[in-house]
């Protein structure tokens, strides 16, 4: 079973991009969760991105910039 989630990405905008650690926030049902790394990958046309949160749980975004929390 799919469940729905509002999720919306805060990105860092206290340092120039390339001088910081930080990748920002995304907001999941209303609580926020620190974003530890964001990886890209594409295959054959598709691109998806997988964004690790502190707490080491992953969340998607595929190139049409839907988030999901399972990997379809």
């Amino acid at each position: 079973m799919i469940t729905k989630n509002d999720i919306t990405w805060i990105p860092a905008i206290d340092e120039p991009l390339g001088e910081t650690d930080d990748h920002g926030w995304l907001a999941i049902d209303g609580e926020t969760h620190r974003i530890e790394s964001i990886h890209h990958f594409d295959d054959f046309g598709h691109e998806l991105t997988t964004f690790t949160l502190e707490n080491g749980a992953e969340v998607y975004m595929d190139e049409s910039e839907r988030f999901t929390l399972e990997m379809e």
